[in-house]
């Protein structure tokens, strides 16, 4: 433990939460012409997505662990991918700058980043016998893949092979989806308590015995 870096994770993981934050608080205005234009966001998804990417590489080396280092060197990819698309987002054109199925294909990728990254912060915790932070990533491991992968990654597949196949795909939910909006911000929740957790636990380990 005496080791173990705790300032850089500490760090990494407010970088994190503030990251995500911003990426999810979205206020934007576009100025077109002609069907081409540029998006103005208030509060930049990129910046945000940036704030993330740098947060990953910052703990991608705190575990020398072969599965833990193999799926964030995953995520860490996702992320770099993620701000070239928030760069590409604020650009307004007729014809968009990534194609609808690349966008799917991606959408399902980050997703699997989404809980890969909260399983690699579990192994994280439990190597470092932070026990209440590795439960809480557990949950939060297990809500955004029923919640968020595994629906919604049927959806981008059948979305994708829609595209394939020439045939529309169509999918309204009706008053539905609403109630599944309010369901959809769980996972979200959660991941943001178990950072805000798992940092808290990090700097409490300061006050440990030196072993």
């Amino acid at each position: 433990m005496r080791h173990f870096p705790i300032d850089a994770a500490v760090s990494a993981l407010r970088f994190i939460f503030w990251g995500g934050l911003l990426c999810l608080f979205d206020f934007s205005f576009s100025q077109t012409s002609n069907g081409n234009g540029f998006k103005f966001d208030i509060i930049s998804d990129a910046v945000g997505s940036v704030m993330i990417a740098w947060g990953i590489a910052q703990l991608r080396g705190l575990l020398p662990v072969t599965r833990y280092v193999n799926v964030m060197n995953f995520v860490q990819i996702i992320a770099w991918m993620c701000i070239a698309d928030a760069v590409a987002d604020h650009w307004v054109t007729k014809t968009p700058v990534i194609p609808p199925m690349v966008r799917s294909i991606f959408s399902l990728f980050c997703l699997v980043a989404i809980v890969a990254f909260c399983l690699a912060m579990r192994w994280l915790c439990e190597s470092l016998t932070l026990f209440q932070s590795a439960r809480s990533w557990r949950t939060t491991t297990w809500l955004f893949l029923f919640i968020y992968l595994l629906p919604l990654g049927l959806f981008q597949v059948a979305a994708i092979m829609s595209t394939l196949t020439g045939q529309k795909f169509h999918l309204n939910l009706g008053p539905v989806g609403l109630l599944l909006l309010l369901v959809f911000v769980v996972p979200v929740i959660h991941l943001f308590m178990s950072t805000s957790r798992m940092k808290e636990e990090l700097e409490s380990m300061r006050f440990w015995p030196q072993q």
